[in-house]
């Protein structure tokens, strides 16, 4: 698996390659909120509704920090 990613101003940008696909995704980060938006491939595109519940799910805790 490779990661690429780069900030432009608050916003990241992300490109996950794995298996032949490559999963874009951009992170907009603003003072009270986070927006993450992931472009699902082919196939990949079924488990959106998936994909979307998990972050929901768990988006929060993700965002903690956790350097204590």
């Amino acid at each position: 698996m490779q990661v690429q990613s780069g900030w432009a101003v608050d916003q990241l940008n992300l490109q996950v390659s794995a298996l032949f696909e490559a999963i874009n995704a951009t992170i907009d980060v603003e003072e009270t909120k986070v927006h993450l938006k992931v472009l699902l491939p082919g196939v990949l595109g079924m488990f959106a509704g998936m994909v979307q519940a998990a972050l929901q799910k768990k988006g929060g805790a993700l965002l903690e920090d956790h350097r204590s």
